[in-house]
């Protein structure tokens, strides 16, 4: 059996979309680790799980400080789209 580690983390303010697609860009480089996301009344849950040599508290708040900044600009487009003009 190899080690493994595993991290879970609450995303209060974040969209499940956007974390899916946070999620899903931040981890095509490192395929070994795996995500789950999981809504309940507070917010989305991530829970990941990686093999132990990948690990480590820095490989693992690298991902998630990846993670944060995906997000972050995902809410700046968000927020900056064109919105179309109100008519006259």
């Amino acid at each position: 059996m190899t080690e493994t580690w595993e991290a879970r983390v609450h995303i209060p303010a974040a969209s499940p979309a956007p974390l899916r697609n946070a999620v899903g860009h931040a981890l095509a480089a490192a395929t070994a680790v795996r995500a789950e996301i999981s809504m309940s009344w507070e917010g989305p849950h991530l829970r990941l799980v990686g093999p132990g040599d990948l690990g480590g508290s820095k490989a693992v708040g690298a991902l998630l400080a990846d993670f944060a900044r995906r997000l972050a600009a995902a809410d700046v487009l968000t927020r900056h789209r064109a919105r179309p003009c109100p008519r006259l």
